[in-house]
């Protein structure tokens, strides 16, 4: 990118760079990316997000940093949204995300 690449380049899946950073936990790569430019919530061919990917590859680090620049947890895939495809062993993953989700969308007061 430091000759002026496109960070949103994808291939024929609609995976982008930042897409398999966060897959593969790759913070630095991730941030990186995104000051170069790179989408936050961009879509692959089955609608799947950065966000979802992190999840995927169980990267908590990266998950944050996601959220904290703006991504959306409400967002799903094809069939799964990020809470779906957060395991037991990852409570790390499934507390962030609730915690994100009750920022975004406080409780109501009876």
């Amino acid at each position: 990118m430091a000759d002026g690449g496109d960070p949103n380049v994808h291939d024929q899946f609609r995976c982008t760079a930042l897409h398999w950073a966060c897959l593969r936990g790759h913070a630095e790569i991730v941030d990186k990316l995104l000051a170069a430019g790179a989408r936050l919530e961009p879509r692959d061919t089955l609608e799947a997000t950065p966000v979802l990917w992190a999840c995927r590859g169980g990267h908590l680090d990266i998950l944050q940093r996601l959220l904290d620049r703006g991504s959306k947890i409400s967002t799903r895939d094809k069939a799964l949204r990020p809470m779906d495809l957060v395991k037991d062993w990852q409570r790390g993953i499934r507390q962030t995300l609730q915690a994100c989700a009750n920022r975004q969308h406080p409780p109501r007061p009876h």
